[in-house]
């Protein structure tokens, strides 16, 4: 036996994180995505009437992501 790290058990994969206006986040692995023809119209993501997205980034599942919200907690 050894010591086992709880991070050595999760793979190290590429994500996508997607921030909303309205403040909704979603990881979702980047095999996910595909590359369209010309003039596709896309997957709808399952967002509100009026919502949209205004972050995208791409993470490993190691990175470390700190949130701030406008009241000064740390997520």
């Amino acid at each position: 036996g050894g010591d086992v790290n709880l991070e050595d058990l999760i793979p190290d994969e590429p994500n996508v994180v997607t921030i909303s206006h309205e403040g909704f986040v979603k990881r979702m692995p980047v095999d996910t995505y595909r590359v369209q023809n010309r003039g596709g119209k896309g997957v709808s993501g399952g967002l509100r009437d009026e919502d949209f997205i205004e972050h995208f980034f791409v993470a490993s599942t190691h990175a470390y992501v700190l949130c701030f919200t406008d009241k000064g907690q740390v997520y």
